[in-house]
């Protein structure tokens, strides 16, 4: 319960939010969006983070189409690939599978892979038992860069969060108490 579930990409809740909006794609742009990835983005996999979490969400989305501003046909990406394939169109059945997804390679997977999940069903983060990324990502998710800085986040914000969860008498019992 302390990761992400990207399951939350094929909850019917959410499927007619743009993807910025979507609250699987905000928990996963939180976690990739610290400056210390930008060569992996930029240099390496020459792709927007964006563009990641859109190739993740329609990996398990029922439609054929990309998501956010690519367009086209999802199942494009998988052309070159050998064997060739298509996107999934349903869940995700382990966390591996998320390999197949177009961009997932070593790096990405040995850089996030550990923060993912596919079995909370409540498409929840469990702060209480979050460790500092996860806690980082989910802050970076849901606050205005332009009110926090990355390095004021790093520095001020969550160190003390982390103590202070520490010595509470019991653990955060409601999102109102976490914010």
């Amino acid at each position: 319960a302390s990761r992400i579930d990207l399951n939350g990409f094929a909850n019917n809740t959410w499927a007619a939010l743009p993807i910025q909006q979507h609250p699987t794609a905000q928990m996963v742009y939180g976690l990739i969006s610290p400056p210390e990835y930008d060569p992996l983005f930029e240099e390496r996999l020459k792709m927007d983070r964006w563009e990641l979490i859109g190739n993740i969400k329609d990996w398990v989305d029922i439609d054929d189409q990309r998501s956010g501003v690519f367009g086209g046909d999802e199942n494009a990406l998988y052309d070159r690939m050998e064997p060739r394939y298509r996107a999934k169109n349903a869940a995700f059945d382990s966390v591996e599978e998320l390999r197949m997804v177009a961009g997932i390679n070593d790096e990405v997977w040995s850089t996030f892979g550990e923060a993912f999940s596919i079995h909370t069903k409540n498409f929840k983060i469990n702060v209480n038992a979050a460790d500092a990324t996860m806690i980082r990502a989910l802050i970076r998710a849901y606050t205005d860069p332009t009110l926090l800085s990355d390095q004021m986040l790093d520095n001020d914000v969550l160190p003390v969060l982390m103590v202070e969860r520490s010595f509470l008498p019991g653990p955060f019992r409601s999102s109102s108490d976490f914010i």
